[in-house]
Order: structure tokens, then C-alpha cells, then sequence
């Protein structure tokens, strides 16, 4: 069984990836894209276009509709887990105010691992464990 932070963790691991937030962000932007739209405005492969949208759908950022002969992306998940109905709008947030690839990225490999997700739950949790770790560190 997946926990929440290993599923916190693979999200991460998912948006920590320049193409897939350029695949999102084009998402955001026109509501709803094909895989053949969608390579078209970032310059890579259908193929490659294919598989990248296929993971964000996985993690439930987007959400996949088959059409008669195209396949369909919109920018509206599943709020399943509970994590990804914060995520979005903050997602959005980002888009909309125009924040870089590198800070997302930078910031989304931080939790990348199930170990700093429970370290950051720990310092959040308490003011005693933030200082604790401010005083071991001068």
C-alpha cells in the first residue's frame, strides 16, 4: 500500500521535470489539448509528448478523455489523493503568476524522497523541533 508520503514524493518526482511542467503549464493555458496540440507547442515528439502526459494523468494532475480517434487533456485531477486538491490551485497559482521552471523544479526535488516529507511534517508539527534544528546548525 502506497502511503500519503510516498505518494507525495512521486508527485514530486513528477513535477521536478522541465517537459512535464511545460506540458501542464500549456494544459493550464488552453483548457483542454490533444497530444498532437500539445507537441506541437513545446517541440517535441508525439510519442514523447504521449508518455509525459500519461504520467501526469497517473499522478491525477490532469485528467485523460478519449475522444473518436485523438486522446484529450484538461488541467482539472481528481482531488485523490487529499494532497493533489491543494496542489492544483497552487499549481494554477504558479502558472499564473509566472514562476520559473527552475524554482519549481528546485523546490519539488526538496520532497522527492519520503524522508524529507516526514522531516517536514516533524518541523512543521512543532516550533521546539525548529529550533532544535537552528541550534545544531551555528
Amino acid at each position: 500500500m502506497r502511503t500519503p508520503q510516498t505518494a507525495a514524493s512521486q508527485m514530486c518526482r513528477t513535477l521536478a521535470h522541465s517537459t512535464r511542467l511545460q506540458l501542464l503549464w500549456n494544459v493550464f493555458e488552453d483548457e483542454e489539448l490533444c497530444v498532437r496540440e500539445v507537441a506541437i507547442y513545446t517541440g517535441i515528439s508525439e510519442p514523447n509528448a504521449s508518455n509525459q502526459l500519461r504520467e501526469l494523468a497517473a499522478k491525477e494532475l490532469i485528467i485523460r478523455k478519449r475522444g473518436k480517434l485523438k486522446v484529450f487533456y484538461k488541467p482539472t485531477g481528481r482531488p485523490e489523493p487529499l494532497f493533489v486538491k491543494t496542489l492544483i490551485p497552487v499549481l494554477k497559482r504558479c502558472h499564473d503568476d509566472e514562476v520559473s521552471f527552475e524554482t519549481i523544479i528546485h523546490d519539488a526535488t526538496a520532497f522527492t524522497h519520503d524522508r524529507r516529507i516526514q522531516i517536514a511534517r516533524c518541523l512543521a508539527a512543532s516550533d521546539e523541533a525548529v529550533d532544535s534544528l537552528l541550534k545544531k546548525r551555528v
